[in-house]
């Protein structure tokens, strides 16, 4: 008697597909002497899948992914009368859903800065000079724009504020769901990074090592001598401070330095006990983000389609729920360095 043969199978879906929805067919190179009374699935989360007779293979309970998980690792084995068969390889990979505009132009910078609060979404494009802002469901809710000079270049958010820079100037946006009043403006020296918290707005000048503070209108509270802010982000906690070659955590209370991480890095972000540093210059411009614990190293992220000079990681941006990171040199459909911005489930 001859047990079954099947193929190796690979596939790829996104993070959070529906239930119930078939996401491919392993091949079925023999079923043996008799017919193929069942097909097991083995490894970890292999319970969220079903596989039929005929190899169907159905995702049985929507997963929350995290973004730990680039690929799901499974092995397949046939039964028939006479036995089992050999196990087969069967690999499913998570394409991690992402942004980028409907139509694509080239030599954009869509991804230059990400920011997200609640179920919002921002990209922005510096080039464009707009920052585009996305429910969860990935729909463009609206977009933002002016005619000032590389307006987007960095944004963030603390959900009822969003705030965007340009090269001369802040604005300061109130958001009431999907819309938007304002801006106020201000000016400060010279902008090389931003951050806001539920209660003020920080505004980085790497020229003069200097963090400018200013409350939610706009009024300057007070400035602080740190050193090559580069990228910065706050909860209401902490100010993490990027100066290129290391991570530096302020007590926001005090502004004292809580603690250092050394690592390459050109974007950086902070909620709770979760730490977010872009290194969009690691292997060629391929980029990376690793992520901290409790200011402990937890893992590092790719792109699922990473290609050299993507720059994946030059903007990053934490939730409670999400991870957004830019991309704005990422290819997209045939138009060089237009740009995207990835979303990962925590």
């Amino acid at each position: 008697e001859t047990t079954p043969t099947i193929s190796n199978f690979s596939t790829s879906i996104y993070p959070n597909a529906i239930d119930n929805i078939e996401i491919g067919t392993i091949n079925i190179i023999s079923s043996g002497d008799t017919d193929i009374t069942s097909i097991e699935l083995e490894g970890s989360n292999s319970s969220n899948f079903s596989i039929s007779n005929s190899g169907v293979i159905t995702l049985e309970n929507a997963l929350q992914y995290d973004y730990n998980t680039n690929t799901y690792n499974f092995i397949a084995t046939a039964t028939n009368d006479a036995g089992s068969s050999s196990g087969t390889t069967v690999d499913i990979e998570i394409k991690h859903p992402k942004l980028k505009k409907v139509v694509p132009e080239a030599n954009q910078e869509y991804g230059v800065s990400v920011a997200t609060y609640g179920n919002y979404i921002y990209v922005g494009d510096s080039v464009e000079k707009a920052v585009y802002v996305y429910n969860i469901q990935k729909e463009l809710v609206t977009r933002v724009s002016s005619t000032s000079l590389n307006f987007g270049k960095d944004i963030a958010t603390n959900g009822s504020k969003l705030v965007v820079a340009d090269d001369e100037n802040i604005s300061i946006y109130t958001q009431d769901g999907s819309s938007f009043t304002g801006p106020t403006v201000i000016t400060p020296d010279i902008i090389d990074s931003l951050a806001i918290n539920s209660t003020n707005i920080f505004v980085g000048d790497d020229t003069n090592d200097t963090i400018y503070k200013y409350d939610l209108d706009g009024v300057l509270d007070s400035t602080t001598d740190i050193t090559d802010p580069i990228s910065i982000s706050a909860d209401d906690t902490y100010l993490a401070v990027a100066t290129g070659t290391t991570v530096k955590i302020y007590t926001l209370s005090s502004m004292a330095l809580y603690g250092t991480l050394t690592t390459v890095v050109t974007s950086v972000s902070i909620k709770g006990s979760y730490l977010a540093v872009g290194n969009a210059t690691d292997t060629s411009s391929t980029g990376k983000i690793k992520i901290y614990k409790s200011f402990t190293y937890d893992s590092t992220i790719y792109s699922f389609d990473k290609e050299t000079g993507d720059k994946f990681g030059q903007s990053v941006a934490l939730s409670d729920s999400y991870l957004i990171v830019g991309a704005p040199d990422e290819d997209v459909n045939g138009y060089s360095d237009a740009g995207s911005a990835y979303i990962f489930s925590k």
